[in-house]
């Protein structure tokens, strides 16, 4: 009997959903009033109704439970059957509360709970055709090429130099001289200390730079789903052998950034950790002291020297910087080609 009902409620809950001529003024539950025809709010607002009716409900069957386990006088069968009631209360709410984080995160698109418009009870409806709401697959191409060009654009021109200037600025002038003093002389013994004052800088433009590699790379991936689209009967024209050789030069245009891309890859993720392997001014600098005319004199401490030493190599990066420049102006003729590719 309950598998009928319920199977009645999800028989007739689209229907209840759409009925827009119909409904009644709801009152809002948690912020959630469907005011529209939208499929994904009217179930969002159901399961908020029923995590409310369902949190009654246990709360009484706890408080009713807890009295007859609390009273049950040592019956072993009364403490069972209250020790399942409360569990069965504590599963439902979990379970439905569950369902609400997974409604919550989900997209609506990914759910196909599309919001939909209808028209006033009385008038025709108007039904949207395949071929008016789907993409253009051409134009959709030309938008990945173009954000992709943007990625490869911001990733050589601003990143890189960015992280290339944290690492120049890696010297010996930026660590200090352990000094030793003997009462007469005052000698250095060795260089401390990070000779890289933008550090957390570095460190955070490494990370950024995996990232941005990450998100070119998507734009890569996206490029070949959408290649599968490139046939004639989804771009809505009449297949023709000129058509066809245009599909698969636009095809191969895309193919041939695959390899490109996993240069670049490979050229970024060697250039991201060089910030974690710069020499150590203690092994690669020269201390500095110098014995104050004070009374009682004093040993000062100097910056290391010499103090324009770089400490990262800088001819490893000036190399890596090249190449990949020279990588991303391969991808981006491929992408300009492709964002003006005639169809």
């Amino acid at each position: 009997m309950k598998t009928k009902i319920l199977f009645i409620i999800l028989a007739f809950f689209p229907l209840l959903c759409l009925a827009q001529g119909l409904e009644i003024s709801y009152p809002r539950i948690s912020g959630i009033q469907p005011a529209r025809a939208s499929p994904y709010l009217y179930t969002l607002y159901v399961f908020y109704f029923a995590l409310g009716f369902v949190a009654i409900l246990a709360f009484i069957s706890l408080v009713f439970s807890g009295l007859q386990y609390v009273s049950s006088a040592g019956d072993p069968e009364v403490k069972k059957r209250a020790k399942e009631r409360i569990l069965a209360a504590f599963f439902g709410i979990l379970i439905l509360s569950f369902g609400i984080l997974i409604l919550r995160q989900a997209r609506v698109e990914n759910l196909f709970l599309r919001e939909v418009t209808l028209p006033q009870v009385g008038e025709a409806p108007t039904i949207e055709t395949e071929k008016e709401i789907s993409r253009d697959p051409i134009q959709h191409i030309r938008k990945i090429a173009d954000d992709m060009f943007a990625a490869t654009f911001f990733l050589n021109s601003v990143q890189i130099q960015t992280f290339k200037g944290f690492l120049d600025n890696c010297t010996c002038g930026n660590a200090r001289s352990l000094c030793d003093y003997d009462g007469k002389s005052c000698s250095p013994l060795k260089c401390t200390g990070d000779p890289c004052p933008d550090r957390d800088k570095i460190r955070s433009e490494e990370i950024a730079l995996k990232l941005k590699i990450e998100e070119i790379l998507f734009y890569g991936r996206l490029l070949e789903d959408a290649k599968e689209n490139l046939k004639p009967e989804i771009l809505g024209k009449e297949p023709s052998i000129e058509l066809n050789l245009k599909l698969e030069e636009l095809k191969k245009l895309i193919e041939e950034l695959k390899p490109l891309l996993e240069k670049l890859k490979q050229k970024v993720l060697e250039l991201a950790p060089i910030g974690r392997e710069c020499k150590d001014p203690a092994t690669d600098c020269n201390g500095s002291c110098e014995l104050s005319s004070g009374d009682p004199p004093k040993c000062e401490a100097k910056n290391c020297e010499p103090q324009d030493k770089k400490l990262c190599d800088m001819d490893k990066v000036k190399d890596l910087t090249s190449q990949i420049d020279d990588v991303i102006s391969e991808i981006q003729t491929k992408l300009i080609a492709i964002k003006v590719f005639p169809i």
